[in-house]
């Protein structure tokens, strides 16, 4: 079954009319930005997908799609125009939003529905898979599945495709290691209470280094990059998180925050422990951990550690 609006000029051109209502509805509604993502992700897309998947569709009208549904999310969590365009469409495991490509997802969807027919209990149906009509609509999804020699046929491609490109971004390569840590990623996808709307939009700038730093605000132009708290170092996002004296305290309180939640949840599941960051004496010097941690005949000792961004932890840590 092919889906076909008719007017009485024939048959009706599709429109994104309604997607423009539905996103200007969103945005006026008194919600959290994480809340209008789960509407957008969950529920507003996939409207679409009935009438492009079983319709006609074009390459122009599902890249105005994007580019309408990317205005939006930008304008929700107050990105600046030149985020990476990848970091909304990659899963949220990869680190990104997670909101579905259409100019991608509906010809993989289309195409993997035509090809279901071929193997239908129905001769008929595997009589109209030989027609034309469809042997053209397979040939045009594949074609619009191919970006740069790849073939991006199902999910699990179109998941990969999007983390090589964030990963590839300058704005996202430190994000190259969150698939190790998937559910540390959950606040994204969750619409999540324990973030009002304000820290929820900081969040996300942290986390795709849209904060406006020196360094970031002046890309692409001439200006002072010097750190404003006097450093002799550029003022980056990495700079000021990590290495700047003005934040000295708000690290250390990090750290020890992150120590505090470490014991509190081993605590929880049967483990003794220490944190009052003992001297231990060993051949190769001395050791200050931040906890020991007990249990049976085992002893662990931790550090807690905040690396910078791409900066992998040192052996042992």
């Amino acid at each position: 079954m092919t889906l076909f609006h008719f007017t009485p000029s024939g048959v009706a051109k599709p429109t994104l009319e309604d997607l423009d209502t539905w996103l200007a509805r969103v945005s006026r509604a008194p919600l959290k930005p994480q809340q209008r993502l789960v509407l957008l992700r969950y529920y507003l897309l996939p409207r679409l997908h009935h009438r492009f998947i079983l319709g006609r569709w074009t390459r122009q009208l599902l890249k105005t799609a994007d580019l309408k549904v990317r205005a939006a999310v930008k304008s929700w969590l107050k990105l600046p125009h030149d985020a990476p365009n990848a970091f909304l469409h990659a899963d949220v495991k990869d680190g990104g939003l997670g909101i579905p490509a259409l100019l991608l997802q509906i010809p993989a969807l289309q195409r993997k529905r035509l090809l279901c027919l071929e193997h239908s209990s129905s001769p008929i149906v595997r009589e109209a898979f030989k027609s034309d009509l469809v042997t053209e609509t397979i040939r045009k999804d594949s074609k619009a599945c191919h970006v740069r020699g790849r073939q991006l046929f199902t999910a699990q491609a179109l998941k990969r495709h999007w983390a090589s490109e964030l990963y590839s971004s300058n704005d996202g390569k430190a994000l190259a290691d969150a698939a190790k840590v998937p559910f540390a990623h959950s606040w994204i996808s969750a619409g999540t209470r324990l973030l009002n709307g304000s820290q929820y939009i900081e969040s996300v700038k942290v986390r795709i280094n849209a904060l406006p730093c020196r360094t970031r605000s002046r890309r692409g132009m001439e200006g002072e990059r010097l750190c404003r708290a006097g450093c002799r170092a550029n003022e980056t996002l990495a700079h000021i998180l990590q290495q700047c004296h003005r934040t000295h305290f708000a690290r250390t309180k990090r750290h020890d925050n992150v120590v505090r939640y470490i014991t509190r949840r081993m605590n929880e599941i049967g483990w003794t422990t220490y944190a009052q960051e003992p001297v231990i004496s060993v051949p190769e010097g001395s050791l200050k951990p931040d906890i020991i941690m007990m249990k049976d005949s085992r002893t662990v000792l931790l550090n807690a550690q905040v690396v910078g961004t791409g900066t992998p932890p040192p052996p042992g840590q």
